[in-house]
């Protein structure tokens, strides 16, 4: 069939409501909102026998559900049909991150890794308006009790940036 890709199951398989899609890879599943990026493809598409990377929380990246629980991930299988993916599974849930609570992930991530994220998360690529930067910090704000005071600093020196 023309157009439609097969996602192998190292790809995108056994998600859950802790194990999701995350960070840039869940910034790139379209929204109803317009938010996030517009690199789909390159995230899920094998070509050239090129495994796209996609981090899911957790596994790849740090677990915020002691602090976000469940909050913001979805099934995202239906959009990923939408786009022309299909899964070995037909009837599998894919569990992705929304666009705010992959921000937020990788936020956590990213400081608790002690990277810099004032150079690496701008928040007007993905989610430039004020009503979306709002619901973006109030997720990150859940952090503070598992922050030390430096990495509380980093957040509130990238959120005066952003």
């Amino acid at each position: 069939m023309d157009g439609v890709y097969s996602i192998q199951r190292n790809v995108v398989s056994g998600t859950t409501t802790e194990n999701y899609i995350t960070a840039i890879a869940a910034l790139n599943i379209p929204s109803s909102e317009g938010t996030g990026d517009w690199h789909f493809f390159e995230n899920f598409i094998i070509r050239d026998n090129i495994i796209p990377t996609q981090q899911v929380a957790g596994i790849d990246t740090l677990s915020t559900n002691k602090w976000l629980g469940d909050f913001g991930i979805f099934d995202c299988h239906e959009i990923l049909l939408e786009c022309g993916i299909t899964t070995l599974n037909k009837s599998e849930i894919i569990y992705a991150a929304n666009h705010y609570r992959a921000v937020a992930d990788m936020v956590y991530d990213n400081v608790k890794h002690g990277y810099s994220i004032k150079d690496t998360i701008n928040l007007n690529d993905w989610l430039p308006e004020i009503h979306e930067k709002k619901q973006t910090y109030a997720l990150v704000d859940r952090f503070y009790a598992g922050m030390t005071e430096e990495e509380w600093r980093k957040i509130e020196e990238w959120r005066n940036l952003t």
